[in-house]
């Protein structure tokens, strides 16, 4: 029976051989990696074949035509492990990772690990796959109060809220069971786990590297505003389920249009109407009266702009360098 289990979501074959190595080389060897493939990709697939007939850890699930949060929530029934750690097969880990974690997750009797990052600025072609850049900044504003109320703005704003790099324990993990498969999605996910939990760990060392830094929620559908707008109203729920939302309420929402405005502006050209549409849907008659309008008023005074201005004229006034780029008084989260 393996100590650990790793799950990591597998979309491409790009830079799946460099995240495998990063795991077969691990200092500590109890393990099992549960590689779920979400697409056709016969590339990926066949080096997942040649990757475990050289390590027997090495499994793979191929769920081509299922939605990734209904695989990700058999991944998690199958773990065999008394722990599990998420790894996007973009990235890759220190080889001092499941070591190093599954020590600190065992001495302080936590019910997860929320560890530093970095975020690549190498080519993975150039074989630097191991080096340790500069790590998050931000990750040292994360609160250090251990328990329920561990949900604060820090983590949701200045960290990606991804599952990728948690250290959990599995009886803790397996203990979040929604009646929503679409719950398993990285947002409502995590922000279940920070709100469940009794005890957090938090470790400073950069353990997990990042190699994309804009990448937003795992499958490609949630780059539409429609599926972003349904992410966070799961997380809204979540958060209203432990009594929190009112605390939050004014973040969740400033995250919310954020992500919404960050897709929209990353559209293709022929998904751009569709996305405006939807935004447009969901924001151009809401109803801010319930939150702090000091908070806000960012926020509402961009989208005021984006429905009332010409594309062009938008990028202009936000000062954008191209489309998808972010002017610095969108970038910066003072108004929190």
């Amino acid at each position: 029976m393996p100590r650990i289990s790793v799950i990591i979501d597998v979309m491409d074959r790009k830079n799946l051989n460099f995240c495998l190595d990063s795991l077969i080389l691990q200092k500590y060897p109890d393990f099992e990696a549960i590689c779920v493939v979400f697409s056709k990709d016969n590339d990926a697939i066949n080096l997942l074949k040649s990757y475990s007939k050289f390590d027997s850890r090495i499994k793979y699930l191929c769920f081509s035509d299922v939605d990734f949060r209904k695989a990700r929530k058999k991944a998690i029934k199958e773990a065999r492990g008394k722990y599990i750690y998420f790894i996007n097969s973009f990235d890759s880990i220190s080889l001092l990772t499941l070591n190093e974690l599954k020590k600190t997750l065992e001495s302080s009797n936590s019910d997860f690990i929320y560890s530093n990052f970095v975020y690549f600025e190498c080519d993975f072609n150039l074989g630097n796959v191991f080096d340790i850049g500069t790590a998050s900044d931000n990750f040292q504003n994360i609160i250090n109060n251990i328990g329920n109320d561990c949900a604060a703005k820090d983590v949701f704003a200045c960290n990606p809220v991804t599952i990728y790099g948690k250290f959990f324990k599995s009886e803790f993990l397996k203990k979040i069971k929604f009646q929503n498969e679409k719950s398993y999605s990285d947002i409502p996910l995590l922000s279940e786990a920070f709100l469940l939990a009794e005890r957090i760990s938090f470790d400073r060392v950069p353990y997990y590297f990042y190699k994309d830094k804009n990448v937003l929620i795992l499958n490609k559908e949630a780059y539409f505003v429609d599926d972003i707008i349904q992410e966070r109203n799961l997380q809204e729920k979540v958060f209203k389920k432990y009594g929190k939302y009112e605390t939050y309420k004014n973040v969740l929402l400033i995250l919310k249009m954020e992500d919404c405005l960050r897709v929209l502006l990353k559209s293709k050209n022929e998904d751009f109407e569709k996305n405006y549409i939807s935004l447009k849907k969901e924001f151009i008659d809401f109803d801010y009266s319930n939150f702090n309008q000091d908070k806000i008023k960012v926020i509402k005074q961009i989208y005021a702009d984006l429905f009332e201005l010409k594309y062009a004229d938008f990028i202009e006034k936000y000062n954008f360098k191209s489309k998808g780029m972010y002017a610095k008084d969108f970038c910066n989260y003072t108004y929190l």
